[in-house]
C-alpha cells in the first residue's frame, strides 16, 4: 500500500456507542483520501516494517508523548466543535455525505 501519511502516537476511537478503544503508541496509516486505512499496535508483525517504510518515504510523523491530551479532554473538544456552524463536512463509511 502506498501511504501519504503514517502517524505514530496514542489515540482512541469509539467502537460503539458504549465502547471506546484506546491505542497506545499505535501506527495510524492514512490513505490518500485522509482516511485511516489501518491501525497497527506495537506488537503487530507489520508495525516496524510499515514504520520504517514510512520513514524512508518521508511520510512518517510521531506525536510526542504528552502532546496529546487525555481522552476525556479530547472528547470534550470534539463535542465543543460539533455544533452546526462548525461542521463543514460529514463522512460516513468513507463517503462524504455533507459538504459546506
Amino acid at each position: 500500500m502506498t501511504l501519504p501519511l503514517a502517524i505514530e502516537g496514542s489515540g482512541f476511537t469509539a467502537r460503539t456507542c458504549d465502547e471506546v478503544a484506546y491505542f497506545h503508541n499505535a501506527l495510524f496509516l492514512i490513505d490518500d483520501r485522509g482516511i485511516i486505512a489501518s491501525v497497527l499496535q506495537p506488537d503487530a508483525e507489520r508495525y516496524a516494517v510499515e514504520r520504517d517504510e514510512a520513514r524512508r518515504l518521508g511520510v512518517y510523523r510521531r506525536i510526542p508523548d504528552g502532546e496529546q491530551g487525555p481522552p476525556a479532554d479530547i472528547f470534550q473538544k470534539i463535542l465543543d466543535l460539533a455544533v452546526p456552524e462548525n461542521i463543514r463536512a460529514v463522512w460516513v463509511q468513507g463517503r462524504q455525505v455533507v459538504a459546506k
